[in-house]
């Protein structure tokens, strides 16, 4: 078979090899901009309007416009239909949730999680959420503490622990039940019984951007959770937490405070960009 020929069902075609590299050089001169346009937008934590991804990308309004539309397409990026800037997309998310935690972004959460444990005396608590469901990734203890510490667990039930409600918040309902049945038919009959009450709530956990475990199964006990939403804002993988004993955590500020604390720490997290590039 002569250089640059394709052979079909016994007979032999002849590419010219000069349009074989063209087709090449343009299938990667394409892909050089996917990857960029995605770059850009994984940087930018509120998103980017299609003019700036114009004008970072080095691209036409024309070309920028048709490749913005396929990426949208393919739920590469989320964005259009009202809405002014465009995010990165399901589909991504739903393969970074699928690949383990990489010791890279458990590595880039521990100045945070440090400094969320020295600041509240109480143990900070990095969660994913997995294939399994919520999902503790590590946790940090207050440097100078002689005091009882609570301890988060594994896996977090998706309805009452602050964790699940921070992440499963911002998850399909469906997957939200799923979720659920998969607890068991004993654990799980309280909550489809009371779906409304369940989507109210969690509504509101999206709203506020935290949660807090449900006191009826833990009294003694607050957690606050926050999800880790920059790029991710519509599907955020990761949320930080702190979790003590509960009128220990309430005696020095009001609960709202806390949260908007920690809420405020985790907005302002240097290495987010980092976590959120865990499976790298």
């Amino acid at each position: 078979m002569k250089n640059g020929s394709t052979a079909h069902y016994g007979h032999v075609a002849t590419l010219p090899t000069t349009s074989v590299n063209r087709a090449i050089e343009s299938q990667g001169t394409r892909l050089d901009k996917v990857a960029r346009v995605l770059e850009l937008v994984s940087t930018a934590r509120s998103g980017l309007t299609l003019g700036e991804i114009t004008v970072q990308a080095s691209l036409s309004p024309p070309s920028a416009h048709r490749l913005v539309n396929a990426l949208i397409a393919a739920r590469l990026l989320d964005g259009g239909g009202g809405r002014s800037r465009y995010r990165l997309g399901g589909r991504l998310s739903e393969i970074f949730k699928e690949a383990p935690v990489s010791a890279s972004a458990l590595q880039a959460a521990i100045p945070l999680l440090q400094q969320l444990a020295d600041s509240s005396g109480e143990v900070a608590y990095l969660v994913t959420l997995s294939n399994r469901g919520a999902e503790l990734v590590g946790t940090m203890q207050p440097q100078t503490s002689g005091r009882n510490l609570v301890m988060p667990e594994e896996l977090f039930h998706p309805c009452s622990t602050a964790a699940g409600k921070a992440l499963f918040a911002y998850q399909s309902k469906d997957k939200t039940v799923a979720a659920i049945k998969a607890l068991g038919e004993n654990n799980s009959a309280e909550w489809l019984g009371h779906l409304d009450e369940l989507w109210d709530e969690l509504a509101e956990v999206k709203r506020v951007a935290y949660a807090i475990n449900d006191a009826r199964f833990d009294p003694d006990v607050l957690a606050i959770c926050c999800p880790v939403l920059g790029v991710w804002r519509d599907s955020p993988s990761f949320a930080i937490g702190v979790v003590g004993l509960k009128q220990r955590m309430l005696e020095g500020a009001p609960l709202s405070r806390l949260a908007s604390e920690i809420r405020s720490a985790v907005e302002r997290w240097p290495g987010i960009a980092t976590l959120l590039a865990a499976p790298g």
